[in-house]
């Protein structure tokens, strides 16, 4: 009687799993895919392709786990120096997810596709960004604290980042020729960084972690901790020590060109809704990253969901979409003001517009496919930008993400920027 029970409940279990087979392959679903989205576990990285890194553990393997936590279960392990291909991030950015559908620690891996940062740049919070890294009063001794202060252009605020191997750099403030240093080379936590002659300790050498979107974390390689904004507020004179990577904004920096333009207090203002509405805080969650967008104007699909965010944050509506072949371009009210606009899709043309935006203005591209599409700007440098967009996944999901400028010229084949005529937070 027993066998045939379990005869039974077997042949039972198995019509089941067939007919699940066949309902995931007839609606063409990544299994995998399907269960990390539904459980909300990662992001997607920035870029539009799996993205090749490299294991730096401090030891001889790093462990793979089922979970992004430690006491996920180990699956498996990789070798430092080992090769792998980075396809997310966990929410609180400490687990990278592999394309085997394993996690590993964030800390013990590197990009080296990402060797672009070097130069002279600016090291904003995330916090606010129109605060950066700063060496305190100007002072050009060793031992000196660093800080955040209000970014006036000063060489004090200027870094210079260098790579020099094993997904290592130095950073040097370019005012005193000194190098950022982790006081003493303590490894514990609520560590000051100082300015000091340079040692060429591992005090002095930093992991800069790329998170995607233009966000990074800084390690010193001495200690476990990240360089963080003491407090979590971005005010003149606050601290910069190390402390644990805890998920909050005081742990995140943006690297920007050091000739970028100051953020103003309103673009200041405007970029922190932005992040509100990004994180959930406000409206209802119905602007959070990484949910489907179905608020006003949502059949609209990605130009309801852009020109909703900027009524929200300038308190008017955008304008209608131009028909084809013009559609990259907005039939704006007289509240709104073009910045630019170019069919000559070249890297040089798209900076030099991306350069006179601000955070909220109003993008709109017609694709290569000859579709249009509708993004908000958040941020850009020398080499990418970074936009608030929607429906990039044909499921109006809501996506923070960033386009090296050729990838954005592949994509499209007409671009226009457009800002409120009296730009202030609504």
């Amino acid at each position: 009687m027993k066998k045939e029970l379990k005869k039974i409940i077997t042949i039972f279990f198995g019509i089941l799993l067939i007919i699940s087979s066949t309902i995931v392959s007839k609606n063409n679903w990544n299994v995998k895919t399907r269960i990390v989205e539904a459980a909300d576990i990662y992001t997607p990285l920035y870029y539009t392709m799996a993205k090749d890194a490299t294991v730096t553990t401090n030891s001889l393997s790093l462990n793979k786990r089922s979970q992004p936590s430690t006491s996920g279960k180990v699956i498996g392990r990789l070798s430092k120096g080992q090769h792998v291909v980075v396809v997310g991030i966990s929410k609180d950015r400490q687990w990278y997810y592999l394309d085997d559908n394993s996690y590993a620690s964030a800390q013990y891996i590197s990009f080296e596709s990402d060797i672009i940062i070097s130069g002279v740049k600016k090291i904003c919070s995330v916090i606010n960004q129109s605060y950066v890294l700063d060496v305190a009063f100007a002072k050009k001794e060793t031992l000196t604290n660093v800080m955040i202060n209000q970014d006036n252009g000063g060489a004090n605020q200027h870094f210079n980042i260098s790579y020099v191997g094993n997904g290592y750099y130095t950073i040097q403030d370019t005012n005193s020729g000194l190098y950022l240093d982790c006081y003493t080379g303590r490894k514990n936590e609520n560590c000051n960084i100082v300015i000091h002659d340079y040692l060429g300790s591992d005090a002095q050498l930093f992991k800069i972690l790329n998170l995607g979107a233009g966000e990074y974390l800084i390690q010193p390689k001495c200690t476990d901790y990240f360089l963080n904004v003491n407090g979590g507020q971005a005010y003149d004179g606050a601290n910069v020590w190390t402390y644990q990577l805890d998920g909050t904004a005081a742990c995140y920096w943006n690297i920007v060109d050091a000739n970028a333009s100051p953020i103003s207090s309103e673009e200041s203002k405007i970029s922190q809704k932005l992040q509100q509405m990004m994180n959930g805080e406000i409206y209802n969650g119905s602007y959070k990253v990484n949910t489907k967008y179905t608020g006003e104007y949502s059949k609209e699909q990605c130009k309801g969901f852009a020109k909703s965010v900027y009524n929200k944050l300038f308190g008017y509506l955008i304008g209608s979409t131009c028909t084809k072949p013009r559609n990259y371009k907005i039939n704006i009210s007289s509240e709104s003001i073009i910045l630019g606009s170019t069919t000559n899709m070249t890297q040089s043309n798209i900076c030099s517009i991306f350069d006179k935006a601000r955070a909220g203005d109003f993008i709109q591209v017609r694709r290569s496919h000859s579709g249009s599409h509708s993004m908000i700007y958040l941020s850009s440098d020398s080499n990418s930008v970074t936009v608030y967009e929607c429906n990039t996944d044909n499921k109006n999901g809501i996506k923070k993400n960033t386009y090296t400028y050729q990838n954005f010229c592949d994509r499209n084949v007409g671009v226009s920027v457009y800002t409120a005529k009296d730009y202030y937070l609504h």
